[in-house]
């Protein structure tokens, strides 16, 4: 394999940095291996900025003009929801990796316990961080008594708060497609068992016969099913197949060929459009087929990898956690106040531009900050030696 340097390295060489190379060394995400793909990361931008646009103009309400530029904004930023399915593809894709590399290129093996680990300690301490302090904040704002909200926190806090209550977690919302990854991460490793069939086409076809199967679950009407993984196992099952093409096809280099490109807007026109049809059997199929080609296109064309392998786009991508976390509650703390103040106005497309331009930027910098100080240090694999070895310190008499 030959993954792309991180941005990091190197960056030592240069005594005399400009203020952003500091920042972005400084905001750099931490691998396991030391390297990255930029693009994936650039990926993992466009997720998070579309699910923060989702979120920021569903506050403004319903434009009330039928100015056909008003409408066509408001339609485009209201399927920003379907960041988290390309989430899911971004997961199943850095997740399938490795174990992909290993059946099909004769990779090192993973080891279970090590996936496990790697997972518990890097995602666990910001996520439980960021559940008590909004449970907490929930109190000094609103004034609710803390335990009544305790069984919201402890099933939010084991991933179980879509399964038990039937809905979205009451202490952050955004936490249900988190819970939805915990799935298919107990499930990964098994599932990339699939990678040591040699004929890709019966790997595709499997994949395809999986994503009919489990899309039939649609027509069952329990929500309990929605808010779970199959009832997104069509995305996973997207970022399965472009890891499949990225190491079989691609040889794990990325084309720049401009063919991708044409399969890039499709796939992303496809995707954005077609998301009704994903709630049929055979329509869940055809969107996964739109996502698969929107990936692989940002990935292996000539134009849009260009954008998601700049350094500033990449490493706001690299904080996405931190940012998917935080950035509701943060803007829900002022962006209402900004929408009352600027009154009733007929350009919907304005009002939004001038909204996002003013809460977006210091959702940004709180989120910087949240990155650096309480997710990056647990992005190092040898964080949880270092605090026993804090611990285990002799102490002066």
């Amino acid at each position: 394999m030959e993954p792309t340097v991180t941005p990091a390295e190197g960056s030592g060489q240069n005594q005399h940095r400009s203020w952003s190379d500091r920042l972005l060394t400084a905001c750099a995400r931490e691998t396991s291996a030391g390297r990255l793909i930029p693009q994936v990361d650039g990926l993992r931008f466009i997720a998070v900025m579309a699910v923060v646009c989702f979120h920021l103009d569903a506050q403004l309400g319903r434009p009330v003009t039928t100015s056909l530029l008003d409408r066509s904004v408001f339609a485009l930023v209201r399927r920003g929801f379907l960041g988290v399915p390309l989430f899911f593809a971004i997961s199943a894709f850095i997740v399938a990796l490795p174990y992909a590399n290993h059946h099909l290129n004769g990779g090192r093996k993973p080891t279970l316990g090590n996936f496990f680990l790697r997972r518990l300690t890097r995602l666990e301490p910001p996520y439980f961080f960021n559940l008590i302090v909004l449970w907490l904040l929930s109190y000094l704002i609103s004034g609710a008594p803390l335990v009544d909200r305790i069984p919201n926190l402890l099933a939010s806090l084991v991933y179980q708060h879509n399964q038990t209550f039937d809905h979205f977690s009451t202490i952050n919302a955004a936490a249900w497609s988190l819970e939805v990854e915990f799935q298919f991460y107990l499930l990964a490793p098994a599932l990339t068992f699939l990678f040591a069939i040699p004929n890709q086409w019966i790997r595709w076809l499997i994949l395809a016969g999986a994503v009919l199967a489990v899309g039939a679950l649609r027509n069952v009407t329990n929500e309990r099913i929605h808010l779970s993984l199959p009832g997104s196992f069509e995305y996973f099952a997207a970022g399965f197949i472009s890891v499949d093409v990225y190491l079989s096809r691609w040889k794990a280099t990325l084309p720049n060929w401009i063919g991708w490109d044409f399969a890039a807007l499709v796939g992303w026109t496809g995707f954005l459009f077609l998301n009704e049809l994903a709630a049929t059997t055979h329509g869940a199929l055809l969107h996964s087929a739109c996502l698969t080609l929107a990936f692989l296109g940002s990935l292996g064309g000539t134009v849009l990898p260009r954008f998601l392998a700049n350094r500033w786009i990449f490493t706001v991508g690299g904080m996405c956690y931190t940012i998917y976390l935080w950035h509701q509650w943060l803007m829900q703390s002022y962006a209402p106040s900004l929408n009352h103040w600027l009154g009733p106005t007929q350009n919907h497309v304005g009002r939004f531009l001038l909204i996002a331009t003013v809460s977006i930027p210091p959702m940004l910098a709180v989120c910087t900050l949240l990155f650096l100080w309480v997710e990056k240090p647990f992005m190092r694999r040898d964080w949880p030696t270092r605090v026993a070895a804090w611990f285990r310190r002799p102490t002066s008499p």
